[in-house]
């Protein structure tokens, strides 16, 4: 059990630290790319919507792809190590950032169905 623990600790300690670097890195970005990119709307969304997934998505990938194999292949099972206050402070800043993330995107899942509901209640048939 405390390695499992360590394992999830050790994994959402890691999804903060790259996630927030990954924040600072895609403010800069746009920062940059906020006066060099056209008008067009449509790009500037897109734009928008891949600074703003891509440090999670960077820090899933690195935590799954890199910090869990390597943790189960090189840490020896019954360690003796115990999970402190030390790791659980910032696992827990880790863990809010998921579940933050995961609500706020059932947020704009719900409220893109209420809408996309509204459009077509209040739609009209076209003919062309």
């Amino acid at each position: 059990m405390n390695f499992l623990l360590l394992l999830a600790t050790v994994g959402l300690i890691s999804f903060a630290a790259v996630s927030a670097a990954g924040s600072l890195l895609s403010a800069l970005g746009f920062a940059l790319l906020a006066r060099t990119a056209p008008g067009v709307p449509a790009r500037r969304a897109s734009l928008l919507f891949a600074l703003r997934v891509l440090p999670s998505a960077v820090a899933l990938l690195v935590v799954f792809g890199l910090v869990v194999p390597s943790f189960v292949v090189l840490e020896p099972s019954p360690s003796g190590e115990a999970v402190g206050a030390g790791l659980l402070v910032p696992a827990a800043f880790g863990a809010a950032l998921l579940g933050a993330g995961f609500a706020r995107g059932l947020r704009s899942w719900g409220a893109t169905r209420r809408l996309v509901a509204d459009w077509t209640r209040s739609s009209e048939p076209l003919c062309l």
